[in-house]
């Protein structure tokens, strides 16, 4: 969905994107995302959530992989090579109270270039219930709102983030989504998305989604646009999006989840 979704996401997959999202769990679920990125970088995410009658928690890591890069000395001859990466564990709370939900998130984060800096963050999320007639939801959300990392003497702060987002209920099988981002140091960004899903036999589901997100478009040189499948049998899910960057290639994103 070209990334909108903000006042959609819902499950363990919410805490990275929406902590207030938590508050709206029933029951517990696992979530488990792999995605080939171009070149050899990858992404793989793992989250779980339970709800309790205190609210909704949940704890996941994602470990991203920029692949091997050649090490280079100062007259440019090979000497190595090394691999960049990036760990980050989170624990976040979501809780609904009588107009909206509220929620939060703690972040470690672990990057590694040829050294290695941390860094501790968090991020904030406010969610509206559902309005006009429960068609209409709005959300907003701060993204590493503190924290920085330093390599030896260089700091670097964490990308900052303010986003905005709604969600509408079109028809009872068709939601639209737009997200509004202000990044700390950059311009605006935007993102639109749609999901549709099919009329099926239980216990089926399917989902059919697509999506532009501006970000991408500046990056790729034209494309932003966005693909997607789910798949849903019970309580099990299995999701598929197709996301081109132009000339610089694709990528390509799975993620199964089961709650119960």
């Amino acid at each position: 969905m070209g990334e909108a979704g903000l006042a959609l996401v819902e499950g363990s997959q919410g805490l990275g994107v929406n902590p207030a999202s938590l508050g709206r769990l029933k029951g517990q679920g696992v979530g488990l995302t792999h995605g080939l990125y171009v070149d050899e970088s990858s992404l793989e995410d793992l989250t779980y959530a339970r709800a309790t009658s205190l609210g909704g928690f949940g704890v996941g890591v994602r470990y991203f992989s920029a692949g091997k890069i050649d090490e280079l000395d100062t007259a440019g001859a090979t000497v190595g090579s090394f691999t960049p990466s990036d760990l980050a564990l989170t624990a976040g709370y979501g809780r609904a109270l009588k107009y909206v939900k509220v929620g939060g998130a703690v972040k470690y984060i672990r990057s590694k270039l040829v050294d290695s800096a941390n860094a501790l963050t968090v991020d904030l999320g406010i969610e509206s219930n559902p309005l006009l007639r429960k068609k209409l939801r709005l959300a907003l959300v701060g993204q590493n709102l503190i924290g920085s990392l330093k390599y030896e003497t260089e700091k670097s702060d964490l990308p900052r983030m303010i986003r905005a987002g709604g969600t509408c209920s079109v028809k009872e099988q068709w939601d639209a989504a737009v997200d509004l981002g202000f990044p700390k140091d950059g311009d605006t960004e935007w993102s639109l998305g749609t999901e549709y899903r099919l009329k099926m036999a239980e216990p089926w589901g399917v989902a059919l989604r697509t999506g532009y997100n501006s970000r991408r478009a500046d990056v790729s040189g034209g494309e932003g646009f966005a693909l997607g499948l789910g798949v849903k049998r019970n309580k099990m899910t299995v999701d598929y999006a197709y996301v081109p960057f132009g000339d610089i290639g694709s990528t390509h994103w799975i993620s199964l989840g089961w709650a119960w």
